[in-house]
């Protein structure tokens, strides 16, 4: 059986992935059916599947008094809802209430992964958003608003193409235009790159 490896996703999703395919041997069959009941033997249903969350909400719950109200987004507060609701689930299942559980458990998944995004990288994100706001902030304060900018570009683009036109060489049109424009060779290098000079 053929197996192929591609990668999917991009930036914090990305990731390998195995894909098996073609005619399969009376081997990979039972390989294949051994997996499946392997699998449905230890992760098929929901409280398997939720197991490793639960414990691990127990566990922090664990260290806090019951009496304690969670501040909203704490850890002890996804705790706390995570586990809620997953108690729930295993209530309703039986009773074969499939829209309520179907949210619940919806819930379960999503406020799992919010938990894990925040404990992992929410210090991260707010800085880089900080970063990206400063710099931002930076560019318009040393060249101008984004519209500005533009035009410049635009100005330094067209500056650089009349001097070609004229039958300059390439880096002796970007020194003219530099010069005329009040800027660098490498700046005018941008500009021609930026609207697609293909000289």
């Amino acid at each position: 059986m053929p197996i192929k490896r591609e990668t999917v996703g991009s930036g914090l999703t990305k990731r390998r992935r195995i894909i098996a395919s073609g005619r399969l041997s009376e081997k990979d069959k039972r390989v294949l059916a051994g997996s499946v009941a392997l699998y449905n033997k230890h992760g098929a249903t929901f409280e398997r599947m939720v197991a490793d969350w639960e414990r691990t909400a127990k566990r922090i719950l664990k260290k806090v008094d019951h009496s304690y109200i969670a501040e909203p987004q704490t850890p002890e507060w996804y705790a706390h809802e995570i586990l809620w609701r997953i108690e729930h689930v295993k209530a309703n299942i039986p009773r074969g209430e499939a829209a309520a559980t179907a949210k619940l458990a919806l819930q379960v998944g999503l406020l799992v992964a919010e938990a894990h995004f925040k404990e992992a990288w929410e210090l991260a994100t707010i800085q880089g958003r900080k970063s990206i706001a400063g710099g931002d902030k930076g560019a318009r304060i040393a060249h101008g608003p984004p519209k500005k900018r533009l035009e410049d570009k635009r100005e330094r683009a067209e500056t650089y193409r009349s001097f070609r036109k004229k039958g300059y060489p390439i880096e002796v049109a970007k020194r003219k235009a530099a010069t005329a424009c009040g800027c660098s060779s490498t700046t005018i290098g941008r500009a021609r790159k930026a609207f697609n000079i293909k000289d």
